[in-house]
C-alpha cells in the first residue's frame, strides 16, 4: 500500500496569517478491484426536450423509478435492487446539451471491503454528437446494471464517490 499525504491552506490570507487553516488529506492507494457492468440507458433531460439512447427494454417499474431519478445530483445511486442484479443511475448533473459523458471504471478497493465497502465511479467527458444541434444544458444520466455476483464475495455497495464530469 502508498500513503500519500497532501497538504494546503484554506482561507484567504497569506502563510504569515496566523489564523491560515491546514488540511491533510491522506490517500491510500491499493489493490483496485475492477466491478464490470452493463450500460442501460443513457438520457439528456431538459425544459424543451428529452433525448435518450437504450440498449434494452425496461420493465415499467426500473423505468419510473429512473425517471423519477433524473434530477438528481451528480453522483451514482441506486435505483433498483432485485436478487440478482443493482440498478444504479449515474448522473453528471447539468451540461451543456453538446457535452456528455462515459464511465471510465467502476471499482473498489481492496482494504475498504469488510468495513465501508465504496463504489468508485470515474467519468469523463465526450463531445455528443446525437444532439450538436440542441442548445441549452440538460440533465445527463446513465442507468447501468451491476451483476451482485460480479461483486467481491460477500460485499454491498455501502457508498459511491464519483470523479470526472462537474466534480
Amino acid at each position: 500500500m502508498i500513503t500519500i499525504l497532501t497538504s494546503g491552506c484554506l482561507g484567504g490570507g497569506t502563510a504569515a496569517d496566523h489564523n491560515d487553516q491546514y488540511v491533510a488529506e491522506e490517500l491510500q492507494v491499493g489493490k483496485v478491484i475492477s466491478i464490470p457492468y452493463s450500460p442501460v440507458l443513457y438520457t439528456k433531460t431538459a425544459s424543451d426536450f428529452t433525448w435518450e439512447f437504450s440498449t434494452v427494454e425496461l420493465d415499467e417499474d426500473t423505468r419510473l423509478r429512473y425517471e423519477e431519478k433524473i434530477p438528481i445530483a451528480p453522483g451514482g445511486y441506486i435505483v433498483k435492487e432485485t436478487e440478482q442484479e443493482i440498478y444504479m443511475i449515474v448522473s453528471a448533473g447539468m451540461m451543456a446539451a453538446t457535452d456528455g459523458f462515459e464511465i471510465e471504471s467502476i471499482n473498489m478497493l481492496e482494504e475498504e471491503l469488510g468495513e465501508e465497502p465504496i463504489l468508485n465511479i470515474k467519468l469523463s467527458s465526450v463531445q455528443d454528437e446525437s444532439t450538436k444541434d440542441y442548445a441549452g444544458e440538460a440533465s445527463v444520466t446513465a442507468l447501468i446494471v451491476i451483476a451482485k455476483s460480479a461483486l467481491p464475495v460477500g460485499e454491498t455497495i455501502l457508498g459511491v464517490s464519483m470523479t470526472g464530469v462537474n466534480n
